[in-house]
């Protein structure tokens, strides 16, 4: 993957993705009940974005016009997120609060999914690997793994976590290592091809707080950049458990660099500048793209797009997608000139607590 230059990034289109029926004329903008946009996903051959709505539905728009052209009522209660296959575009996977996790083939023109799984209970996040012959899913304390295949479950990590998993990635390089992490602060490196979890488990980070997103980063993919709850950015070594850096007022940094932020989005990872980003926002719909390294650089403030908070974004190439609460999504390309910010050299340092690298360094259980 190839990211766009930040600072060429102008807004191309925006869509809502969703109108209310019974909405009023009357209403003002800021009284607008919308749907959000919960999870944006590109599918493999790059020419559809996937789109999880709050409204339960799945939506595949074109990349290139943003025109829908499936709705899906997926689900009977809400999705809380979407993965795609790696090699066949008309795969995607989605898991929901209702107990479910279910299989789509966007080829079929119907709303019945072509498998569903009944893991019964909350699935909070989920991921598809091995040839797409296995996902796994993250509920209440547990990484679960399914055959697709025959919906046949095959094993559970059910003894790291104490809370909610709420992110579940296969590793993007070795496809058989599984990272799990959950609201008690836990993030886990499994080896799945091993069913017995004692065995299995690779390395164990207490990163102290819930973890929202996190993301692969450097050039074997062996780091991970970790977003929490509580607004703070961790960098990791997966493998061997080492804190790189603590970033406890990341916000403020921001904020100082004239990035308006109030939450963390997502980071993103330039394998072709070895760069990282950070992306951030506010609630009036700025979605501000800075550079994490030794300091923190501002390379892009995207305005005009949305009127609320970013809930997802999906940056692939030279197109940045964003969904909001707003119902919209927005397309950010290199297609138009915008201005530079006016000062690219302007960066600051970042409060940084490393006090705990040593500690980091251990991958024994932390209780």
């Amino acid at each position: 993957m190839v990211l766009a230059t930040p600072q060429a990034l102008a807004l191309n289109g925006t869509i809502v993705t969703h109108f209310k029926q019974d909405a009023s004329l009357t209403m003002t903008t800021e009284d607008q009940d919308y749907e959000y946009v919960l999870d944006c996903k590109t599918n493999a051959s790059k020419d559809h974005a996937i789109l999880a709505l709050s409204d339960k539905t799945i939506q595949a728009r074109s990349r290139s016009t943003l025109t829908c052209e499936r709705v899906i009522a997926a689900h009977t209660n809400s999705i809380n997120e979407i993965c795609v296959s790696e090699t066949e575009p008309w795969c995607v996977v989605s898991g929901s609060s209702d107990g479910t996790i279910k299989l789509w083939d966007l080829r079929v023109n119907a709303n019945t999914a072509a498998q569903t799984i009944p893991v019964r209970t909350e699935v909070w996040s989920c991921s598809i690997g091995c040839g797409d012959t296995l996902v796994v899913c993250g509920t209440e304390d547990r990484a679960v793994f399914y055959d697709t295949r025959t919906t046949r479950k095959l094993g559970e990590y059910g003894e790291s976590h104490m809370d909610n998993v709420t992110r579940v990635r296969f590793h993007p390089l070795r496809r058989s290592e599984v990272v799990t992490a959950s609201e008690d602060g836990i993030v886990c490196l499994f080896d799945c091809t091993i069913a017995d979890e004692d065995e299995a488990i690779i390395s164990i980070i207490n990163v102290e707080s819930a973890v929202t997103q996190f993301a692969f980063f450097g050039p074997e993919l062996h780091n991970f950049a970790c977003l929490t709850g509580s607004e703070t950015l961790d960098l990791w070594n997966i493998t061997t458990a080492q804190r790189i850096a603590h970033f406890p007022q990341i916000r403020d940094a921001c904020n100082a660099l004239n990035m308006p932020t109030e939450y963390l989005i997502d980071c993103k990872y330039d394998p072709t500048t070895n760069a990282l980003h950070l992306i951030t926002g506010d609630h009036a719909g700025t979605v501000n793209i800075l550079q994490l390294g030794e300091s923190l650089t501002p390379e892009a403030k995207l305005t005009g797009g949305h009127k609320a908070a970013i809930r997802c974004i999906d940056w692939d190439g030279n197109m940045l997608l964003t969904g909001g609460e707003d119902s919209r999504l927005c397309k950010w390309t290199t297609n138009a000139l915008v201005p530079v910010l006016g000062n690219r050299n302007t960066r600051t340092s970042v409060e940084r607590n490393v006090s705990g690298m040593k500690k980091a360094r251990q991958s024994s259980r932390p209780y």
